[in-house]
């Protein structure tokens, strides 16, 4: 109406989960793993101690508006206003600034981040080098992760929810921190079965993996290492090798870190989706028949070039596949 903006739907085209688990020559993971370990020792440094600390807090980033926050700000402005009028002090001297600076998100978390995440100390993963972590960059790792606290409130992402996201997405670094070794039987013809090393760290990546996913760590540690195969009518279990187990770890990595991609997607979606009278009336999300209710609409294309590496893989060949269609597209 009148060329405002009704509503935005977020869709995925191409998640390249392989940088979950791997990074070329100079660059870093994807921002949230950063983002995490520098918002749980900024929060740390903050307990430790009374002063404003440095490394992106003693600024607070402003909140997204979205229809949510907007409409919770009209609300306590309102709300303020009232309470002003009918003698009251609540709030009345902060009308003009209500909602225009969120809190220092950090403390609304409610638990110690890298304690709960199992990252102090951050475990050796192979999903997040030394090198990559060490990338020089002019991102407030620190900062940004206030930024993405006050995203997820914008969302209305409940605080509850943001934690399993947290949990979910450390599990990926965890999971590249087990180690495995083949433990030879030859007697009877065996071929031998594969373990997690006793060197501390694969054990501990282990457990911290399989709480964080809210699995057994048992359970988990025979789906990487065991397979079954049919032979006839039975079902035979074998073990596999080492080298097979790290794949699988690979694997299962970047399936959970697309799995919550794509949840957060839904979530942002809804929260920004378009929501009439007529789209309560029906009962309908906002998200999905968006286009059918705003019928004008502007498509937004986030998409990086053809790459090549060193090494290029048959998922590089696919994602540059893809690019090149969908920039012929847009």
């Amino acid at each position: 109406q009148g060329g405002a903006l009704a509503g935005i739907a977020v869709r995925t085209y191409l998640l390249e989960t392989t940088r979950a688990v791997t990074q070329g020559e100079g660059e870093r993971g994807f921002h949230v793993f950063h983002e995490l370990l520098a918002g749980g020792r900024a929060q740390a440094l903050k307990a430790a101690s009374a002063s404003t600390p440095t490394g992106g807090f003693s600024m607070t980033p402003a909140m997204p508006n979205t229809p949510r926050t907007v409409q919770r700000r009209f609300l306590d402005e309102a709300l303020a206003r009232e309470e002003a009028e009918d003698g009251g002090t609540a709030g009345g001297a902060d009308v003009g600034t209500a909602g225009d600076e969120a809190p220092d998100m950090i403390d609304l978390l409610g638990f110690n981040l890298l304690v709960e995440l199992r990252l102090d100390p951050m475990p050796p993963t192979r999903f997040l080098t030394a090198a990559a972590q060490s990338v020089p960059t002019e991102r407030d790792d620190a900062n940004r992760f206030q930024v993405l606290l006050c995203a997820l409130e914008a969302a209305d992402i409940h605080a509850t929810d943001a934690r399993e996201l947290f949990r979910a997405t450390a599990a990926c670094l965890h999971l590249g921190a087990i180690g495995f070794v083949l433990h030879e039987e030859r007697r009877g013809g065996s071929e031998g079965t594969t373990h997690v090393p006793d060197d501390g760290v694969s054990k501990q990546a282990l457990e911290a993996s399989a709480d964080l996913l809210g699995v057994d760590a048992a359970a988990l540690l025979r789906a990487l290492t065991c397979k079954q195969v049919k032979a006839g009518n039975e079902w035979i279990e074998k073990s596999n090798p080492p080298h097979v187990c790290l794949e699988l770890c690979e694997a299962l990595a970047k399936a959970v870190y697309a799995k919550v991609f794509a949840w957060l997607q839904v979530q942002l979606s809804a929260a920004l989706a378009a929501r009439s009278p007529d789209m309560r009336a029906a009962g309908i999300d906002g998200v999905d028949k968006l286009t059918q209710l705003a019928p004008l609409s502007i498509g937004l294309l986030d998409i990086f070039g053809f790459e090549i590496f060193e090494l290029n893989s048959l998922e590089q060949l696919c994602i540059n596949f893809a690019n090149e269609k969908l920039q012929g597209l847009f």
